[in-house]
């Protein structure tokens, strides 16, 4: 049976196309041509940035850090994160500002998270008359 290049094939592979044979028409359709859209339409979109800083401080085997976002808008959100070396391990300060801001982020995010959930319930829905 030779095949129309223009059909997509639902048999799947080739060892089934004996077994489907004369039946093989009923699982065959043409494949749809790509449709054109009407009339091009432009969207700009506008370009922000957000800045994250973090800020470590080291207390003894304590470290601290603080993540604050700032948004154009001259909003902020601040995250705090703590680490604390267990006093048999060696002193390696990366490890522990690498937890303590990894920690301040989540928290920035988690906090992110409120204000967003709280502009949706205070803002968000139909506009009133």
């Amino acid at each position: 049976m030779e095949r129309d290049p223009s059909a997509l094939d639902l048999l799947g592979e080739e060892a089934h196309a004996e077994e489907w044979a004369g039946k093989a028409s009923c699982l065959r359709r043409p494949v749809p041509k790509p449709r054109l859209p009407l009339r091009t339409e432009v969207i700009t979109m506008e370009s922000k940035q957000w800045t994250v800083q973090i800020f470590i401080t080291e207390d003894g085997d304590d470290t601290h850090a603080r993540a604050v976002l700032t948004t154009g808008e001259t909003s902020t959100v601040t995250g705090q994160g703590t680490a604390r070396r267990n006093p048999v391990d060696r002193p390696i300060p990366e490890i522990g500002d690498e937890l303590a801001a990894s920690r301040a982020l989540d928290d920035l995010a988690v906090r992110l998270h409120d204000v967003a959930s709280d502009d949706i319930v205070h803002l968000a829905g139909p506009v009133e008359a």
